[in-house]
């Protein structure tokens, strides 16, 4: 039986062909142009590493810097930033002799996962990158050229006895090179690189074209690092439970005394439409945003105050503490629309900690019941 993905590309092979439409921005604009709306269950993570490396205060980084510069820089994001995704960050010493570049010569990335499907990558490589440096090292590996939707998929079979593999990700035995945009989409699966070259190529509906992903990308193109979780089941994933693990913390007794009575009371939060978290720098010092995006906003104004509370004093079961001691403290709230939004510090100046709720699952104020 074929997978969805594989079928959804061989039915857009029979398709017409279209052109190219101009996208609209830059990062996270471009991910969602490139990613189609059917697939289900999808977490986009994202890193904007010019932002970054501007922050950091080495704008002008790249590979052909030497290898000490680049560690001291991959040391002070893991101190002070947080990366949504990181293709080949852990070959960072190897990859840019292995394959022409490595993580400082990214603009941004993104990672996309969705059911069914392996993680695939979007990688915008600098403007003045020489393009043929890294195809070369594809033509040296063996590597297939495939024409595909007027772009060129570069495809080998996975050999992990070869000693390359070991230099990289496995997603680059399936690799389109979209020269002119300095664009590269990778992924073990060569049918979901020959997906998302359908959409670009409007093959497919886009996520940009879904309501609340626009909205939530509008919220975070300025952001340094994010994570999307899109699709009406993600609230499934965290427990709504405000007082696992809570008694005998520091947590005060007001406290407690409110997360009982909402817990007694039975209200329902809803579900919803998308969940994104990010985060950015405002002088020197790490602020993030936790974003829901409802279908309408009469779900978003019924759940505020609820989340609110679950986000002030509900408990992370990973660490047996409050969210105020474990993930972040919550400095703002405020309804946009069909929209919530938190602006929150994270615990001990760490924005990795924000992306560690959503992998852990550890977001009680997330959930709904």
């Amino acid at each position: 039986m074929r997978s969805p993905v594989v079928a959804l590309v061989t039915a857009v092979m029979f398709a017409a062909m279209l052109p190219l439409s101009a996208f609209a921005g830059e990062g996270l604009s471009v991910v969602v142009e490139s990613v189609p709306a059917l697939l289900e269950s999808l977490t986009i993570a994202f890193t904007d590493w010019a932002a970054i490396k501007a922050e950091v205060g080495t704008p002008g980084l790249t590979s052909d810097a030497p290898l000490d510069d680049r560690t001291a820089f991959a040391r002070h994001v893991d101190a002070d930033h947080a990366a949504g995704s990181t293709f080949a960050l852990s070959r960072l010493s190897v990859h840019a002799e292995a394959w022409g570049f490595d993580t400082t010569d990214l603009e941004w990335e993104a990672q996309i996962t969705a059911h069914g499907t392996p993680s695939t990558f979007i990688l915008k490589l600098r403007d003045d990158f020489d393009m043929s440096v890294f195809v070369g090292r594809l033509d040296e590996r063996g590597f297939a050229r495939i024409q595909s939707y007027g772009e060129a998929i570069y495809w080998r079979a996975i050999d992990p006895v070869l000693a390359w593999v070991r230099t990289t990700e496995l997603a680059i035995h399936n690799t389109a090179v979209l020269a002119a945009e300095r664009l590269l989409i990778l992924s073990s699966a060569y049918s979901m690189v020959e997906l998302l070259l359908a959409t670009r190529a409007s093959g497919f509906p886009r996520l940009s074209e879904n309501p609340s992903v626009a909205t939530l990308v509008g919220q975070f193109e300025s952001a340094f690092g994010a994570y999307l979780l899109i699709g009406s089941s993600t609230c499934l994933r965290f427990t709504p439970n405000p007082l696992l693990d809570l008694i005998g913390t520091s947590l005060g007794e007001a406290a407690l005394d409110s997360l009982r009575a909402w817990l007694d009371s039975g209200e329902p939060l809803y579900g919803y439409a998308g969940l994104a978290v990010g985060y950015r720098h405002e002088r020197g010092e790490p602020i993030g945003t936790i974003a829901f995006v409802y279908p309408n906003a009469a779900d978003a104004a019924h759940d505020f105050e609820a989340r609110v509370l679950l986000a002030e004093s509900g408990g992370s079961a990973h660490y047996e503490a409050p969210v105020s001691e474990s993930y972040f403290t919550l400095e703002g709230a405020s309804i946009d629309g069909r929209m919530i939004l938190l602006t929150v510090r994270p615990v001990n100046g760490q924005p990795r900690r924000l992306f560690q709720m959503l992998i852990y699952a550890d977001a009680p104020f997330a959930g709904c019941r």
